[in-house]
């Protein structure tokens, strides 16, 4: 893709077979179109992609601070719109910069590709790492090899992705490198296009293996008429945490709503010395997602109920003074 790509991103329209002369007419410039054969290819997955909330909504940061540098909403320097997100490496350099994450739980065969657009000095480097349900992870590194600071487009595409796995989060972020010590980076237009089939079932074709008891019986047709969509599909919600302890004890970092119970879908939380954390439901409830030593913990709760009882806090348990910071997925329900 080349220039005419954050138009694309932004209208957000799947590319439909039957109109799809009408659509190419609409984008500027598109190098090539993938084969489309059984197929559409439509925009999800990211959130503010694009930052023109004016501030960081639905990402996460890490390694900021006085040792790493900062990340911010600018308007200093953008793609398109009217922000982007700005990225400082600390001088000198700590042992890690500042990393900019999303949570995504998307399975990696449904998607076409992730893109962004990021703007740095001649010989930065930029890196996309993604990290996988299963806590295996890829890295991509990207360098600008100009003469000038500019502007660049990078991604990946499904080629670049191993199959039959999940990605649970997607980060980027300067790279790791000496060359990028004091050095400011923006990070814009960030999208992910899904791939989903389209099936046609054969014409006429009789099914005969069925069980014996299709149709169903009118008590089960009665029970399917009364389920709505949101019976079926529930949407979770993300609740970061940042907490910096100097002693043990509880830290509330999610309280429900009046009357309601907390469901937790998957934890992720890093820790930066050796003292018991974990999370409770209440002030005494047993501590699960647990480490004792400094680390990372990230724990895939979706179908295990792990919850809580009505108007009962999740808690963040230190055993010590401690800096812990992550988020937890889940509903309340």
């Amino acid at each position: 893709m080349t220039e005419g790509w954050p138009d694309f991103w932004l209208r957000g329209k799947k590319i439909d077979l039957i109109g799809l002369v009408d659509t190419i007419n609409l984008i500027k410039q598109i190098n090539t179109i993938k084969a489309l054969y059984n197929a559409q290819i439509r925009i999800v997955g990211i959130a503010n992609g694009d930052f023109e909330t004016g501030d960081l909504t639905g990402w996460f940061t890490y390694f900021t601070g006085p040792e790493y540098g900062s990340i911010e909403v600018s308007s200093e320097q953008t793609f398109h719109g009217n922000y982007a997100c700005k990225i400082t490496v600390a001088s000198p350099m700590g042992t890690s910069t500042p990393e900019i994450d999303q949570l995504v739980m998307m399975p990696t065969n449904l998607i076409e590709r992730i893109d962004f657009f990021w703007f740095g000095e001649p010989d930065t480097k930029f890196w996309l790492g993604l990290e996988y349900t299963d806590l295996t992870t890829d890295d991509f590194y990207y360098t600008n090899e100009s003469l000038f600071a500019r502007w660049y487009h990078a991604g990946i595409t499904n080629a670049d992705l191993p199959a039959d796995k999940t990605v649970f989060k997607v980060g980027m972020g300067p790279a790791a490198d000496s060359v990028n010590e004091g050095k400011t980076f923006y990070l814009d237009a960030v999208g992910m296009l899904l791939r989903t089939g389209v099936y046609q079932v054969e014409k006429d074709r009789t099914i005969s293996n069925f069980p014996a008891e299709y149709p169903l019986p009118s008590s089960q047709i009665s029970d399917l008429k009364n389920i709505t969509v949101t019976d079926i599909i529930k949407v979770a919600s993300i609740h970061s945490f940042d907490v910096s302890a100097s002693a043990s004890g509880n830290n509330a970092i999610w309280t429900p709503a009046s009357g309601k119970a907390i469901r937790l879908k998957l934890v992720q939380y890093e820790s930066d010395a050796d003292v018991e954390v974990g999370l409770r439901f209440g002030d005494t409830g047993d501590l699960f997602a647990r480490r004792i030593t400094k680390g990372v913990m990230a724990l895939n709760l979706i179908g295990c109920n792990i919850q809580g009882a009505a108007d009962e806090a999740l808690n963040l348990y230190v055993g010590g003074a401690v800096n812990v910071k992550g988020f937890v997925l889940g509903e309340e329900i």
